[in-house]
């Protein structure tokens, strides 16, 4: 795999055991080549879900967390109801409801017991407010083990979450882009540290700002700036145009001194 960061004890996205199984069965012929079983119309409407899904890390993660992993929050008897992979609900009684009274329990994570199964907002309560300061993490990462002695720094969801970006304002049509700045930029973004780059140093930040960053657009689709489909540009930033220098990928990572 590319050098996509992962997690569950491992820096990068590797193929699962089963999934190398399945790889070595189809490299030695071991299968039919046929079109498969045919998709009902509720896997169809799985399938356009997840194929817009980035998976792999979930911590942090994008399109869910770490309690994906959990086996218990799913229906185990998934055969004889509503197919694989089904979010298990917790039961709620409404008949019980009392003014003053929590309809909701603590949750399903940290205090859930067996399986319980999930309640609303559950499975995704752990991505932040609900997102912000999960976007404001996933900048520049260092690896940790893998490989060894590693200091090169990595982008978490580069498409989803550019770290650097090409502003459109700073980059005339018909050439070559070539001024780079940090998509989150601007006070409060300093650090001395490379790891700690394009993003704000204080959390808060990030709540009270996140309107004023810009997005990426092809630039065909981009107004009045007559620029090649082969560039994507940010466009609409209100931040300063200031901060951290960027530095070309590998970024190196530096230890904090103590």
């Amino acid at each position: 795999m590319p050098a996509s960061l992962g997690d569950a004890n491992q820096d990068f996205l590797v193929i699962s055991k089963t999934q190398y199984f399945i790889l070595q069965q189809w490299q030695n012929n071991q299968y039919t080549p046929d079109g498969g079983p045919a998709l009902g119309p509720g896997e169809y409407l799985d399938k356009v879900v997840l194929q817009n899904c980035l998976g792999g890390r979930f911590s942090p993660g994008i399109d869910l967390t770490f309690v994906v992993r959990d086996p218990n929050l799913y229906i185990k008897d998934w055969q004889t109801s509503s197919g694989p992979f089904r979010i298990k609900p917790a039961p709620l009684n409404y008949n019980n409801v009392q003014k003053g009274v929590p309809l909701l329990t603590e949750g399903y994570v940290p205090l859930h017991t067996g399986n319980a199964g999930a309640e609303p907002g559950d499975i995704s309560k752990f991505m932040a407010i609900p997102w912000h300061t999960d976007y404001n993490s996933c900048a520049t990462h260092p690896a940790t083990d893998n490989p060894m002695a590693n200091d090169a720094l990595f982008w978490s969801w580069p498409a989803q979450r550019p770290v650097a970006v090409y502003p459109a304002k700073l980059n005339p049509p018909g050439a070559v882009p070539a001024k780079q700045l940090w998509s989150v930029r601007g006070e409060g973004t300093s650090s001395p540290y490379p790891q700690n780059w394009g993003r704000y140093q204080d959390r808060i930040n990030m709540i009270l700002n996140w309107h004023r960053i810009g997005v990426v657009l092809q630039g065909s689709i981009i107004d009045g700036g007559n620029f090649g489909a082969d560039v994507y540009l940010e466009v609409e930033s209100l931040l300063d145009d200031s901060g951290d220098p960027v530095q070309p990928y590998p970024n190196k990572y530096v230890t904090p001194l103590t």
